[in-house]
């Protein structure tokens, strides 16, 4: 489940994990929330093949522009990966992914379905730091 600080999904975004220590949330309350299908996980097993091609790509600049790193597996450090942090838009292809404002899946996060993201703010951020991300196959 994902759970939204302000009504109509704005504000920080919480993937709900049942141990409620990794929500890593700011605030006391919850206005909004949605469920999400993990059909497609389930199609695969909750696992990509490499062959079939990247999950998702990352990109330096807003509208896919900028450097590129495609990726089907967590990443503990944007940075050890990327000349950057930098993430303006993003293609997840398959699957849902939570990316964190720094690395080792720490600080704000952000969760990430199938879809074009053509800037930062599409996934509900407020900068464009990104430091790691993971991809969610526990439901």
């Amino acid at each position: 489940m994902e759970a939204v600080e302000r009504p109509s999904y704005m504000g920080c975004q919480y993937v709900l994990y049942p141990e409620y220590q990794h929500w890593v949330g700011f605030k006391d309350s919850i206005r909004s929330y949605r469920t999400f299908s993990y059909l497609s996980s389930l199609v695969t097993g909750g696992y990509h093949d490499p062959a079939a091609g990247p999950i998702a790509c990352v990109y330096e600049r807003p509208d896919f522009q900028g450097q590129m790193m495609d990726f089907s597996d967590d990443c503990e450090s944007v940075q050890d990966h990327f000349r950057s942090r930098d993430i303006n838009s993003c293609n997840v292809a398959e699957g849902y992914w939570t990316l964190y404002e720094h690395p080792s899946h720490r600080g704000r996060h952000y969760f990430l379905r199938p879809g074009r993201y053509r800037k930062c703010s599409d996934w509900g951020a407020i900068c464009v730091t990104t430091g790691s991300f993971h991809r969610v196959t526990d439901f």
